[in-house]
């Protein structure tokens, strides 16, 4: 009788929790196994969503901003382009063999610029959307990481005093962000000149440098997924460090996933607003499986270690 009543006393979980839970009594023990789990990840971010679509306008509104906004972009340089194009090739009214061949010059000439110039605003289209796109998406982003969070981890939620409380973190939380930011850029920048020496090593100096490279870039694209929840937790810049150092298998597997989503033609506009939801569902997998939320002060009840 009492078991029975202890029974009824426990909180009922909720379906996602199951649902992580399941997942984690499921994780595989190797390095290996991890790192195509931590890959995995981000498509339970989607799927996440899918089940739950009351989150789904937290993606869709920064994707349409972003859409609107690049659209609007190259509109504008396009009307530029026209003006330029019709200054520079504008075709010559005589009906001389010479004006001939001086119109086909400049036919031939207006195409391989018009194709130049569509090519430019692509690789730039590419370039700064990640930067621009991520920062347009952040307010979405961090709101729907918290949501998951509060899901997942709701014994670790956050009580604000009041507005307060809640603005002062909010910019706290922003303006240590973008120090982390410009500290991991800095560093990011810094690796890049220091291993240029590389390239004078014969046919595989380049392509180490290239791997190289791309190791560090995987790590500041998890590193933009997974920081909303760790600056909730107000972590130092090493702190986040040796955390995802603590489980670089599962978190070097999920990066690995986005670098090679990013270089799908048109997915990096999805990937921008989708990435924080694997990446907060990847931090409360880590939370629950281990305990260790990366603070030394704050933590759950250990029930596994990850292997190094």
């Amino acid at each position: 009788m009492n078991e029975t009543s202890n029974e009824n006393l426990e909180p009922k979980k909720s379906r996602e929790l199951q649902l992580l839970e399941a997942r984690i009594a499921r994780l595989p023990k190797n390095g290996l196994g991890l790192l195509f789990s931590g890959g995995e990840t981000f498509f339970r971010g989607v799927s996440y969503l899918f089940r739950n679509p009351r989150y789904i306008p937290l993606v869709i509104l920064p994707l349409i901003l972003n859409l609107i906004l690049y659209i609007w972009l190259a509109s504008l340089a396009f009307e530029y382009y026209d003006a330029f194009h019709q200054q520079f090739f504008a075709e010559s009214a005589g009906e001389g063999w010479l004006d001939t061949v001086k119109n086909w010059l400049l036919v031939g000439g207006g195409f391989i610029a018009k194709i130049i110039f569509w090519i430019l605003v692509a690789v730039i289209w590419y370039f700064t959307f990640a930067i621009v796109g991520s920062a347009i998406a952040e307010p979405f982003s961090d709101y729907l990481s918290e949501c998951i969070e509060g899901n997942y981890l709701p014994e670790l939620a956050i009580q604000w005093a009041g507005w307060k409380d809640f603005i002062f973190t909010l910019i706290g939380n922003a303006v240590r962000g973008i120090l982390h930011t410009i500290l991991r850029k800095i560093f990011l920048v810094t690796m890049a000149v220091v291993l240029i020496p590389l390239w004078l090593v014969p046919v595989v100096g380049f392509f180490v440098y290239a791997l190289i490279m791309k190791f560090f870039i995987v790590w500041d694209l998890v590193w933009d997924s997974m920081d909303y929840c760790l600056a909730r937790r107000k972590m130092s810049f090493m702190e986040k460090w040796r955390f995802y150092f603590r489980y670089k298998y599962r978190i070097f597997g999920f990066g690995l996933l986005i670098f090679f989503l990013v270089l799908v033609p048109f997915a990096l506009i999805f990937v921008v607003t989708l990435r924080a939801a694997g990446g907060t569902v990847l931090y409360c997998e880590i939370v629950k499986q281990t305990g260790d939320t990366g603070k030394p002060d704050v933590t759950l009840s250990n029930q596994s270690v990850e292997p190094v």
